[in-house]
């Protein structure tokens, strides 16, 4: 690590690519190292197509309008990462709430802000070492929840208030893919020294749900690492670990759903997830593009 680092946000012309403006937030020096296949900037922006939300991890969260102007930012602090392997969950809004996931080696926690000001509305700390999964907001019974996968417990928090609602073990080390939202069941996976899958029903999940009935299966292989599953027709489609085979479930009992594909023409390495339109899927490899009929 030589040279600082330009953080910055820009936005393109849908119609010819052409760059519209180009905003940078922070510069500086990279405090740890990174894995080779990512980047210092992994996070994904959101936006509620009026203002976009930049995460850049330890270098800060920004608000910026239509124009690029920056109208408000926060300082987080600074992450420490497992294996300095960097850093990668990505902000969520859902209303006027944006939800921000900071978990690591030293005091993690799930932080949510009011979107138009940057105002904290709560911080909730959690036993929780690195993960890079991003939460995922769902509304169940009327109310909003905000469901965390992470190594020792997956975890549901009320959205309004930050109170835990309900955790679930069954996960392994290095969690980087995101929950899915199926019906009445979220459906968790990670690949890194163990493969591990499940899936979680809402109604009735209060307290520790570990050995309860909330948990309808279980899959202890062909599971996701890095990529988050695709919900698609009814069909649960992901990748197997980081290789070029996608695999199909049944969201409501965890069975497979035909063979396993190989993905010809794409190399191993798949990082993205997968993607679903007009009956069919695309998956992004490092170097290649290609899709599978559903």
């Amino acid at each position: 690590m030589t040279r600082t680092n330009q953080y910055l946000a820009f936005a393109l012309s849908r119609k010819d690519g052409r760059v519209l403006w180009k905003t940078v937030v922070r510069q500086a020096w990279p405090h740890e190292g990174g894995h080779t296949t990512g980047s210092p900037a992994s996070n994904s922006p959101a936006t509620d197509g009026e203002f976009l939300y930049a995460f850049f991890g330890s270098r800060g969260l920004y608000c910026l309008d239509s124009n690029g102007a920056v109208t408000w930012e926060r300082d987080l602090g600074r992450m420490q990462t497992l294996h300095a392997h960097g850093e990668g969950s990505s902000p969520v809004l859902h209303g006027d709430t944006l939800i921000v996931n900071w978990d690591h080696e030293g005091s993690s926690f799930l932080h949510a802000f009011d979107k138009r000001t940057g105002r904290t509305l709560w911080k909730i700390p959690r036993d929780e070492k690195t993960s890079w999964s991003t939460p995922l907001v769902l509304v169940h019974d009327g109310r909003p929840q905000v469901v965390v996968s992470a190594t020792k417990r997956v975890r549901g928090y009320d959205l309004a208030t930050g109170r835990q609602l309900w955790e679930c073990a069954g996960l392994t080390d290095n969690v980087v893919s995101s929950p899915v939202h199926w019906r009445d069941l979220v459906i968790a996976g990670n690949s890194y020294y163990a493969q591990s899958m499940l899936a979680i029903r809402l109604t009735g999940a209060q307290g520790d749900i570990s050995r309860a009935t909330n948990v309808v299966w279980r899959l202890n292989r062909f599971t996701p690492y890095v990529s988050t599953p695709l919900l698609y027709d009814d069909t649960l489609y992901h990748i197997r670990h980081n290789q070029n085979i996608l695999v199909r479930l049944d969201p409501a009992t965890g069975a497979f759903r035909g063979d396993l594909l190989r993905l010809d023409g794409i190399r191993d390495f798949i990082f993205a997830s997968p993607v679903g339109a007009d009956g069919r899927i695309y998956i992004t490899g490092r170097d290649e593009i290609g899709r599978a009929h559903v």
